[in-house]
This record gives structure tokens, C-alpha cells and sequence, in this order.
């Protein structure tokens, strides 16, 4: 099972791609994965019994919230 550890390298390395985006669609998806990375690096922390967190949180680095879709 992946770890919330490996999730969180994951999203870094999803952010870190989407730096070098070729267009900003792909830079939106990248970013949207570094969420979704996340979110499950959260997921795995929590203990489905309780819903608290099983091992303290890893402090991430301050990212913003994805841009906006204007669909």
C-alpha cells in the first residue's frame, strides 16, 4: 500500500512538472493531480474507525489552490 509519505513526493513531483507545462491545460491537470495526491496523503493518514489522524501531519509546503476552470 502507498504511503502518505510517498503521496506527498507524488504531488511535489506533480508541481514541479507543472512549472515546466508546456500549455497552461497541462499545467491545470498537473496541478489538479498534485491535489488529488494530497488529499489521498490525507486519506491515508486518518483511521476509517475514527476518522482522526493515525500519525501526525507532515507540514507541506505552502501550495496555492488550483486555478480556476472557465469551462
Amino acid at each position: 500500500m502507498i504511503t502518505p509519505v510517498e503521496c506527498r513526493q507524488r504531488a511535489v513531483e506533480c508541481r514541479q512538472m507543472a512549472e515546466r507545462a508546456p500549455s497552461l491545460r497541462v499545467r491545470s491537470i498537473l496541478t489538479d493531480m498534485a491535489w488529488t495526491w494530497t488529499r489521498l496523503a490525507l486519506e491515508a493518514e486518518l483511521d476509517p474507525k475514527t476518522s482522526r489522524l493515525v500519525q501526525p501531519l507532515v507540514q507541506p509546503a505552502s501550495v496555492p489552490p488550483p486555478p480556476r476552470r472557465d469551462d
